[in-house]
């Protein structure tokens, strides 16, 4: 009789286990460490103005976040020949990161427009896999404003809250999460 009510408690206490692991909570976690939420988002911008690589579109969207970032004061723009060097201010790491290249000249600024989190509406269960649906949200910098007026529409697009579907499927001990903008 022992034995049984072991037993029977034991499947009981399995049975929760796992049952308690089939919540909104669980999978919006498995997603945010998966695919390391929250995480920037950062705007890639050449210090070095017209860049040869890309097109004219592009570099009039550099040109005019470079004039933004100037009115702040968060960089100067000084003329060297037919080209244009962006160079950050002291003091605002938080919100621009820089790259160099091996003499330590500035290549490139990353500007963080903000920080991504998820937010999880509901999830499905389809077949092995599990369908999380919700949004990709931006809490936006103190860059954002003014260098999101100075972005064309398309790139606008990149830095904004978008409706998402994150599959989830069980790899062994590990999850691998698929992100996909929602239709």
């Amino acid at each position: 009789m022992k034995k049984a009510l072991l037993i029977f408690l034991f499947a009981l206490f399995i049975t929760a286990r796992v049952n308690a692991g089939d919540d909104l909570g669980t999978y919006k976690q498995i997603v945010e460490k998966t695919l390391k939420y929250p995480r920037e988002a950062v705007y890639p911008l050449p210090a070095i103005l017209p860049d040869p690589t890309k097109t004219d579109e592009e570099n009039a969207e550099y040109m005019n976040v470079a004039k933004a970032l100037e009115k702040m004061g968060e960089a100067r723009l000084s003329r060297k020949g037919g080209q244009v060097v962006l160079k950050p201010d002291a003091g605002n790491e938080d919100v621009i990161g820089r790259e160099e290249d091996m003499n330590y000249n500035v290549v490139a600024l990353n500007l963080i427009m903000g920080n991504w989190s998820v937010q999880a509406a509901n999830f499905t269960k389809d077949g092995s896999k599990y369908v999380v649906s919700g949004k990709k949200v931006l809490k936006p910098s103190r860059l954002y404003d003014k260098v999101s007026a100075a972005l064309s529409p398309a790139s606008l697009k990149e830095y904004s809250t978008s409706n998402m579907t994150w599959t989830i499927e069980k790899a062994g001990a590990k999850y691998r999460v698929i992100e996909r903008y929602a239709k």
